[in-house]
C-alpha cells in the first residue's frame, strides 16, 4: 500500500498578528477595569505616563497627589498609544482636546489634570492612601448593585444608540428594584437613619 505522506506543516503564523494579538490581550487590562461590575479606583503618585496615564483613566474615580503628572508619551517614543489611551482620553476630553494630547505629549500637573476632569480629587502626598482607603471603604459601604448599574449604563451610553442604551439602563433599574438594598433604603428614610446596605 502507498505511504501516506506526512501532513504539511502548519503555515508559521504571522509575526505582526502574533504581536497584535499579544498587545491585545495585554491591553484588555483597561478594558476589564473599565467594565468590571465594581468600583475601580486609581491613586496616583508622581509620574503617570503613557500605559500608566491610561490605566488611570481606566478606572472609574482617580485620587492625585499634588505632586502628580500626566503625559501620554507614546508620541515621544513614535508610538501611538495603547491600553485604551485614546478611547478614554476622547472621551473624557473630546476628541480634538485629545488629539492634541496624544500628539504634543503635553505634561500636564496636577491643576491641568483637574482642570480637564481627569481625576475626582487631589489631595496632600501624604493623605493620598488614606484619602483613597477612605473613598473605597465609603463606596463599598454603599448600594453596591446600584453602582454596577450606574457602571453599566455610563458604559453603555459611549457606545450604544440610544435606544439600545435606553433598554440597558432599564435593566440596571429593574434589577435594583429587585434588591434587599431598595427595602433597606427606604426603611431608612422612614426610619430617620442611615442605611446599612448588604449589597444583594
Amino acid at each position: 500500500p502507498k505511504k501516506t505522506p506526512d501532513p504539511k506543516p502548519d503555515k508559521p503564523r504571522d509575526k505582526r498578528q502574533e504581536r497584535i494579538d499579544s498587545q491585545f490581550e495585554r491591553t484588555r487590562t483597561a478594558e476589564l477595569l473599565h467594565t468590571m461590575p465594581k468600583p475601580t479606583v486609581a491613586l496616583v503618585r508622581g509620574a503617570a505616563m503613557g500605559a500608566g496615564m491610561s490605566l488611570a483613566l481606566a478606572c472609574d474615580y482617580t485620587f492625585i497627589s499634588e505632586n502628580a503628572v500626566y503625559r501620554t508619551a507614546f508620541v515621544n517614543n513614535a508610538l501611538s498609544g495603547d491600553y485604551g489611551m485614546g478611547y478614554f482620553l476622547a472621551a473624557a476630553v473630546g476628541t480634538p482636546r485629545a488629539r492634541a494630547l496624544m500628539a504634543l505629549s503635553e505634561k500636564l500637573e496636577a491643576q491641568s489634570i483637574m482642570s480637564l476632569g481627569l481625576a475626582l480629587r487631589c489631595v496632600a502626598d501624604t493623605d493620598l492612601e488614606q484619602e483613597g482607603m477612605e473613598f473605597a471603604r465609603q463606596l463599598a459601604s454603599g448600594p453596591t448593585v446600584a453602582y454596577a448599574g450606574i457602571k453599566r449604563s455610563l458604559v453603555a451610553a459611549q457606545t450604544l444608540s440610544l435606544s439600545e442604551y435606553l433598554r440597558t439602563e432599564s435593566e440596571a433599574q429593574v434589577d435594583c428594584s429587585f434588591t434587599e438594598d431598595i427595602r433597606e433604603a427606604a426603611r431608612a428614610f422612614m426610619e430617620k437613619r442611615a442605611p446599612q446596605y448588604r449589597g444583594r
